[in-house]
C-alpha cells in the first residue's frame, strides 16, 4: 500500500521557524507523536506553541516553491559500480543557478527530506 510521506518532526519545527502556515490534517505535539484534529485542518498559527503541522513532503516542497521561488528536483541514478538504484536531489534558486546537491540516498522520501531540511536551515 502507498502511503503519503510526511516531513519529520524536526523538519516540522523548522517549517514553523521559518512561517509555514498552510492547514494540514496532521500535526505533531511537543514530543514529536502525530495527531489530528478531526474538526479542523489547523494552521501553524493556530496550534499551540509545541505543536507542529505536519505537512507531507510535497506540501512543503511545494509551498518553498511558490513562496520561495526555490526548486527541489529528485532525480534517480544508479550506484556507481552496482545494479542499485540511489536518488540525488538538485535545489535551484529562482534564477534557475544550482545551489546544493546531495547524492547516494537510498529512497525518494529520504532525498525530499534532505532537500527541504537544507533548504530551510541554509536557504532562507
Amino acid at each position: 500500500m502507498i502511503e503519503e510521506a510526511y516531513v519529520s518532526f524536526e523538519t516540522a519545527k523548522l517549517l514553523k521557524e521559518k512561517g509555514f502556515d498552510e492547514p494540514c490534517v496532521w500535526a505533531y505535539d511537543p514530543n514529536g507523536a502525530s495527531f489530528a484534529k478531526s474538526y479542523s485542518e489547523p494552521k501553524n498559527s493556530e496550534l499551540n506553541e509545541y505543536e507542529y503541522s505536519k505537512p507531507t513532503q510535497q506540501m512543503a516542497m511545494r509551498w518553498l516553491r511558490e513562496v520561495y521561488k526555490i526548486f527541489i528536483e529528485v532525480y534517480v541514478d544508479k550506484a556507481y559500480n552496482s545494479k542499485d538504484i540511489i536518488f540525488n536531489t538538485e535545489i535551484w534558486n529562482e534564477n534557475l543557478n544550482s545551489v546544493w546537491r546531495t547524492g547516494c540516498l537510498t529512497t525518494y522520501e529520504q532525498a525530499c527530506e534532505a532537500a527541504v531540511k537544507y533548504c530551510l536551515e541554509n536557504l532562507i
